[in-house]
């Protein structure tokens, strides 16, 4: 039923709880469905607003992976990578980026330096193409990002998202169901389970032209330690629907970006 079509970008903590173990996540062929106008048209000083795709490159391994850029209508940067994400608010000055984010790795792994969480500078350009060409750099590591603003007609509506979504391992193992009800034309609750003992609860809100939506808050309790780690509390983030386009059938995930002062999580959720 799904043996092709569903793949996980990234091991959350949350699957390395359920027994994933050191197995390497398959990174799916990604593509972005937001839709809305071209990002920064008309403003030299703006946030560069949309979801992004491209490739991320640490410096000291040289192995690239995927990468999933969203920026929020103020601002908010957040790039998912393999196992960590960064967050902050670099912002665009015609064509150069520049500004700070913060570093967050998985439990169960760490920076250079063997810190979790650490602050990082963004630095690079985009340019009339919409391509972001950039660098980050710290006293934990460094590497480089090279991601592309992408685009289609999907809908913004938050009411697409309305129902059930299920988490899978990549072995195709179920893990988790998650209820998304959407309360009214911008807000919607999220309720969810896990397999390992794990309760989720959470509000996500519309907040832009572009498929994407706001998760104000995300409540996780009752869950087991991952690898040393108390992942329980609570958590804000950003939620996207995008087309995994893996066999032209254009199933669409919702990926969850979430993250704490001390935590980073994301999820890969798609339809039963």
């Amino acid at each position: 039923m799904h043996v092709k079509r569903i793949l996980l970008l990234m091991v959350s903590a949350q699957l390395v709880a359920c027994g994933s173990g050191d197995t390497e996540p398959v990174t799916p062929n990604v593509t972005n469905n937001a839709a809305g106008p071209t990002p920064g048209s008309g403003n030299s000083f703006v946030h560069f607003e949309g979801l992004w795709q491209g490739t991320i490159t640490p410096d000291d391994t040289m192995s690239s992976g995927t990468g999933i850029l969203f920026v929020n209508g103020w601002g908010e940067f957040r790039l998912l990578a393999s196992d960590s994400q960064f967050v902050g608010f670099p912002r665009r000055t015609f064509s150069e980026l520049a500004g700070n984010v913060t570093g967050f790795r998985s439990p169960g792994s760490a920076w250079s330096d063997g810190t979790r969480v650490s602050p990082f500078t963004i630095s690079g350009s985009i340019d009339e193409d919409n391509f972001i060409d950039a660098t980050y750099y710290g006293s934990a590591g460094s590497g480089s990002l090279a991601l592309a603003w992408v685009s289609s007609t999907d809908s913004t509506n938050i009411g697409v998202t309305d129902g059930m979504w299920v988490l899978f391992d990549d072995d195709q193992n179920y893990l988790a169901t998650f209820e998304i009800e959407v309360t009214n034309e911008w807000e919607a609750t999220i309720t969810g389970a896990h397999s390992n003992g794990c309760n989720y609860s959470g509000v996500a809100e519309s907040w832009t032209s572009f498929n994407s939506y706001d998760i104000s808050r995300f409540d996780i309790s009752n869950c087991p330690l991952i690898a040393g780690i108390d992942t329980n509390g609570e958590y804000s983030g950003t939620a996207a629907r995008i087309d995994i386009a893996d066999d032209g059938t254009g199933e669409l995930a919702l990926v969850l970006g979430l993250s704490n002062g001390e935590n980073q999580l994301t999820y890969f959720l798609y339809r039963p």
